[in-house]
């Protein structure tokens, strides 16, 4: 059966349309490489936590999905995105090996989310591993330690805290405490700065320090090493008490109770000719300086006063009443002697003492 000329004449100038010389023609997409149809499976492990400004390793396998055949030789990308933030880009790629393993190396910073994708070959398909986030745990440094007010007690720390936070965030001076095994907050501060200090008015003693940052979100916890320091504060030197009290002619003493620091005392004898001493605890301290005074009253006599640590580390002279004996000892023991002795033999010798103490204890 003949075709009609009616039916043959629009598609032939149809097709002469198409090409015509400088007709304006659509050009078809070049077509990516082709993904194959047989299922893989990507997995990515690593630590769930890395201090700030450290490495981390991102590690992984690509293998066919179902079974325990590797895919060896095929691109690997390291995406990453803020956390939470599902908005992801690639962060470096890496060929798998002959075992279908692969791994990356990244620096902890900001928080950021990780996975890893294979684009797929021409034998199989595409594939994306869990989610994995590696918190970022604070770096803190201890820079200094030093105490700034003997008499205040006052110890001031420098520290340092990445990454730098952008709204208040306490970090906390803490010190050791042997007895709970536990560490106890003794001063803070709320800084933006990455550099800051923290004081705190403590007791003397030697002690562990650290600086601890809770968590801040998204950064985990971070503390810094700890650090041994004698914080030496001055105390009165009969704080802790009297370590013995002896002599001749029925020595005694008495400790002002209601002298805050409790530097301050009297001892004497209550016999004409009679001595006192006292011994005061001195371990852990580095000077011992005050004044004692000569105070019989009723019945004024001379005596020989002295303050001695060691043998070759005393003061002694010979005070008139109402006289002063100034003491600036170093001790290198755990006491301390003070020591009147009548030398008038006019009345019982009575000595005022008003010292204090430089210690670590």
């Amino acid at each position: 059966m003949k075709l009609s000329a009616r039916r043959i004449m629009p598609a032939f100038l149809a097709a002469v349309a198409l090409v015509a010389p400088g007709a304006t023609h659509a050009v078809a997409a070049t077509p990516g490489p082709a993904v194959g149809s047989v299922r893989s499976a990507v997995s990515m492990t690593g630590p769930t936590a890395g201090v700030y400004g450290t490495k981390i390793t991102l590690s992984g396998v690509l293998w066919r999905y179902g079974t325990a055949t590797r895919i060896a030789g095929s691109k690997v990308t390291l995406q990453r995105s803020f956390k939470g933030k599902n908005q992801w880009g690639g962060l470096a790629s890496v060929n798998t090996a002959l075992n279908g393993t692969f791994k990356f190396t990244v620096t902890q910073g900001l928080a950021y989310d990780y996975r890893a994708v294979f684009t797929g070959n021409a034998t199989y398909g595409a594939a994306v591993s869990g989610v994995r986030h590696p918190v970022v745990m604070q770096k803190v440094l201890l820079t200094g330690i030093r105490t700034t007010h003997y008499h205040q007690g006052t110890l001031r720390v420098s520290a340092e805290r990445y990454p730098v936070q952008t709204a208040p965030a306490r970090v906390y001076l803490q010190r050791y405490n042997p007895g709970t095994k536990a560490w106890t907050s003794i001063g803070s501060s709320s800084s933006t700065a990455k550099a800051f200090t923290i004081d705190a008015k403590v007791g003397g003693s030697v002690g562990q320090y650290r600086v601890y940052a809770p968590v801040s979100y998204p950064y985990g916890a971070g503390a810094s090493a700890a650090r041994t320091f004698a914080h030496y504060v001055w105390r009165g030197v009969f704080t802790k008490p009297v370590l013995a009290v002896g002599g001749t002619g029925r020595p005694g003493y008495y400790v002002y109770d209601d002298s805050p620091a409790r530097s301050e005392a009297e001892f004497g004898a209550q016999d004409i000719g009679g001595t006192a001493w006292i011994d005061v605890n001195v371990a852990g301290c580095l000077r011992l300086t005050g004044g004692i005074w000569n105070v019989t009253r009723s019945r004024p006599t001379t005596m020989k006063l002295s303050a001695t640590s060691s043998a070759t580390d005393t003061t002694e002279a010979v005070v008139q009443p109402g006289g002063e004996l100034v003491v600036d000892l170093e001790p290198r023991t755990t006491k301390a002697r003070l020591q009147t002795t009548d030398t008038g033999r006019t009345g019982p010798p009575i000595a005022y003492a008003d010292l204090g103490v430089l210690c670590a204890s």
